[in-house]
């Protein structure tokens, strides 16, 4: 059996950050073990003229969350090159 390990990312925007009732839009993202990632975005029933009125901040909104995950993938994979060098790299392998 393999287990690996997923990191999961999730995000609701908001027409007004201290209403949670005005979610519109929300965000779902993960990063696995070895830097593959995943993003994704859902527009909530009902919410498509708030999605239109607010484009900008889902733009703004959608870019922030994008770069947050692409961010750990880059520190994973750079983990992984770091601990496969010192692996290839220790003596009698």
């Amino acid at each position: 059996m393999t287990i690996t390990k997923t990191i999961q990312f999730n995000a609701e925007l908001r027409t007004d950050e201290n209403d949670f009732n005005t979610v519109y839009t929300r965000f779902i993202g993960s990063v696995s073990n070895d830097g593959t990632y995943t993003v994704d975005y859902y527009i909530q029933d009902g919410q498509n003229s708030v999605f239109v009125e607010h484009s900008k901040d889902f733009r703004q909104a959608w870019q922030d969350f994008n770069n947050r995950i692409w961010n750990e993938a880059d520190a994973l994979i750079e983990q992984n090159a770091k601990i496969a060098e010192e692996s290839n790299s220790t003596p009698g392998k």
